[in-house]
C-alpha cells in the first residue's frame, strides 16, 4: 500500500473525483508511486464483503488485531477534529452510492503523536479494510491532514507506506502503520541505507526517500523485502 509524494487530498476533494469519474468500470492499476489505493472497484464479491463484514463487526470482530497501540477501548484522545470528522461524512455518503461501504468513524482509535505535534489515528472500514488518517497540529501552514485506506494488515503484508509533501518550503514525510513485531523499516535515502524504528505501531521519516524497496526488521532478527509496497 503506497501514496505518492504529492500535496495532501482532501476527503471531500477525493469524494468529489470519484463522484465525477467517467472512466472505464476497471480502471488500470497504478504505479507503485501512486498514492495508497483508497478503494477499489465494486464487484459482487466487494458487496458479499460488506455484508460478511456487518456480521463480523456485530459478532465482535476485532479490526485493530496485532496493532497493539491501536487495540484499546475507545477514550477521548481517540476523537477526530471536527473538520476531518465532517469530510468522512460527505466521503461516505459518496462511496456508498458506488457500492465501496464506508468508514467506520466510531471504531477510530489514536495510535501515536509525533513530537513536531502530527497524530495519527487509524479506523476500519465496513468492507474490512484499514485507514491511517494523519492530522497536523493547528497553524502548521496550509497542511490540515489526509487519509488512506486499503488491506488490513498481515505478516505477508505488515506495513502501508505513505508520503506526501504539505507544501514546496517544506521536505516530505513519510508514514505508515506496521503490525506489531514489526521493529524497524529500512529504505534508500540520501543516496544510502536509512533505518527507522517503529513507535506504537507507526514509523515516520521526514526528508527524501525510495520507498520502492523496504526491509522489514522483525524482532527475532529476521527481515522481509518488500517492493513496490508487496
Amino acid at each position: 500500500m503506497t501514496t505518492q509524494n504529492a500535496y495532501p487530498l482532501s476527503l471531500q476533494e477525493l469524494a468529489t473525483t470519484l463522484d465525477a469519474y467517467a472512466g472505464p468500470p476497471r480502471p488500470r492499476t497504478r504505479g507503485a508511486d501512486h498514492r495508497w489505493s483508497i478503494w477499489r472497484v465494486a464487484s459482487a464479491a466487494a458487496v458479499l464483503a460488506l455484508v460478511l463484514a456487518g456480521a463480523a463487526y456485530a459478532a465482535g470482530f476485532n479490526p485493530f488485531a496485532g496493532i497493539s497501540a491501536a487495540d484499546h477501548p475507545a477514550a477521548s484522545n481517540d476523537s477526530l477534529p471536527a473538520w476531518m470528522v465532517a469530510d468522512i461524512a460527505q466521503f461516505n455518503s459518496t462511496v456508498e452510492q458506488m457500492g465501496h461501504g464506508h468508514l467506520l468513524t466510531d471504531s477510530t482509535r489514536f495510535v501515536r503523536q509525533l513530537p513536531s505535534g502530527m497524530r495519527f489515528y487509524t479506523m476500519a472500514t465496513s468492507v474490512g479494510e484499514l485507514c491511517l488518517a494523519n492530522v497536523y497540529p493547528p497553524g502548521s501552514s496550509n497542511a490540515k491532514g489526509g487519509l488512506g485506506c486499503g488491506d488490513s494488515l498481515s505478516q505477508s503484508q505488515p506495513i502501508t507506506i505513505g508520503s506526501e509533501q504539505p507544501n514546496p518550503a517544506t521536505p516530505p514525510i513519510s508514514y505508515g502503520l506496521a503490525i506489531d513485531g514489526v521493529t524497524a523499516i529500512s529504505f534508500m535515502a540520501g543516496g544510502t541505507e536509512t533505518t527507522v524504528p517503529v513507535t506504537d505501531n507507526v514509523w515516520t521519516y521526514e526528508g527524501s526517500a525510495d520507498l520502492t524497496s523496504v526491509t522489514v526488521h522483525w524482532d527475532d532478527g529476521s527481515t522481509q523485502t518488500l517492493i513496490n509496497g508487496r
